[in-house]
């Protein structure tokens, strides 16, 4: 392999020109591709974050806790298990994209009995109202909990369920409220893209010693939108990874034809047949790698032009990259594998004797 390796390079150092040539439409293509992918991507995310702003792809509650409780937000006084949100983080792993948990509970607030939910990601010492709570009260500056004035920072927005006629303050201050630590709701968020029921089906699997909840989003909020968004992206890269193919395939051809003689000399100094068919496989993998990863590169930036907004770097912006740069190499070991398996088992004597 290591004298086919040599040979290899040594033809692409010879015949440069199409060498640069081919790579240089391969990442086009790649930088092409790259570039909608990251745009797909960035965009997937976005409308993903709107979608959440409905409400969690599923939550995790108590098992004594019945569906008209968890709609009118009364969880009772039963808390999660203490490795609850440890095993949801675990089982879901890569699928999960925000975890929140939470503690709901039922408090006088201003004279009305209400939700209070203490949420991490508040700040100590002041309450964050309801829009429909809001209204109710006039809109104070200052709300009553807990024998103490909390100043209103700021109305959330309505998201027409019951955490509009809600209170939200910081967890350690909803715990210190009842006296004891813990929490009773952990919200799930997944990644753009993971089907919802495939995660409750794999918490409900799972020894959680808790009831998982779907979210109340709807099919086409938690999977139709992404599939559609998905559809139209998968399409489009796979014509790219057609195209790119046959360019690798026809330069693998063109290459073939061109060397007859060399590898009919190979095969009669002694050179075996694997020692061919990778000094040919391994000149098309260059250039499809060198193609791709010039592509990705560009494809960073195209994606950068094509949408001002689009989300920052980020692992898997880097995955991404490294996908297309392998996809590209493999692509081209692929559109030269048959051309080189064929010259490799030939008969190189009729060669010799046109030579």
């Amino acid at each position: 392999m290591r004298t086919g390796t040599w040979l290899a390079f040594r033809e692409l150092r010879a015949r440069g020109g199409r060498a640069l040539l081919a790579a240089a439409l391969v990442a086009a293509a790649a930088a092409l591709g790259c570039g909608l992918e990251l745009v797909a991507l960035g965009r997937e995310e976005a409308a993903n974050a709107r979608i959440d702003g409905v409400g969690p792809a599923l939550r995790v509650i108590p098992t004594g806790v019945s569906g008209t409780g968890l709609a009118r937000l009364d969880l009772g006084p039963e808390l999660l298990p203490a490795e609850a949100v440890g095993q949801v983080e675990a089982i879901l792993g890569a699928d999960l994209r925000e975890l929140r948990a939470r503690l709901v509970l039922q408090r006088v607030v201003s004279g009305r009995t209400v939700p209070v939910i203490g949420a991490p990601g508040v700040p100590p010492g002041v309450a964050l109202l309801g829009a429909a709570l809001a209204e109710a009260l006039g809109h104070p500056r200052r709300v009553d909990l807990g024998g103490r004035a909390w100043p209103v920072q700021s109305v959330q927005e309505a998201t027409g369920t019951a955490e509009d006629g809600a209170v939200v303050v910081a967890l350690a201050e909803a715990q210190a409220l009842v006296g004891r630590g813990g929490v009773n709701e952990v919200q799930v968020f997944l990644r753009a893209g993971a089907p919802p029921r495939a995660a409750v089906s794999r918490l409900q699997a799972a020894t959680l010693q808790a009831r998982v909840v779907p979210g109340a989003r709807g099919a086409p909020a938690d999977e139709e939108v992404q599939g559609a968004l998905s559809k139209g992206r998968y399409l489009a890269q796979g014509v790219l990874a057609v195209l790119i193919a046959l360019g690798l395939s026809v330069m693998a051809h063109l290459d073939a034809a061109e060397r007859r003689a060399e590898v009919a000399t190979l095969r009669a100094i002694g050179a075996g047949a694997d020692t061919v068919w990778w000094t040919m496989v391994a000149r098309s993998l260059a250039v499809g790698l060198a193609g791709g990863t010039a592509g990705a590169v560009s494809g960073l930036a195209l994606s950068a032009l094509m949408d001002q907004g689009s989300a920052p770097v980020s692992a898997a912006t880097w995955t991404t990259m490294l996908l297309v740069a392998a996809g590209c190499a493999l692509l081209g070991a692929l559109a030269a594998g048959p051309v080189a398996l064929a010259m490799a088992r030939r008969d190189s004597v009729p060669w010799l004797q046109e030579g």
